[in-house]
């Protein structure tokens, strides 16, 4: 498992990008792609492809580790609220 600032700004952009197509892309009735800011998701379905999206760059566990968890640092402060 790397660690998210292990991976390069173009690989971080990719899956962003990634994760913003999973979120929002949405098609027309002519399959014509667009951006949905109302997409509605399935739970299960949405943590299954973000945890595709980690496996695919590296970013998930592949058997237990001791992986020491975030510090105070490590995650912009922004983001704080977002951990349990």
């Amino acid at each position: 498992m790397r660690h998210a600032s292990e991976l390069s700004l173009p690989k971080l952009q990719q899956l962003v990008t990634a994760i913003q197509e999973l979120l929002y892309r949405d098609e027309d009735e002519q399959g014509m792609p667009f951006w949905n800011p109302d997409r509605t998701w399935e739970g299960a379905d949405v943590c299954e492809e973000l945890g595709k999206l980690m496996t695919h760059y590296e970013l998930a566990p592949t058997k237990p580790d001791f992986y020491p968890p975030f510090s105070q640092g490590d995650v912009p402060d922004d983001t704080d609220v977002h951990r349990t």
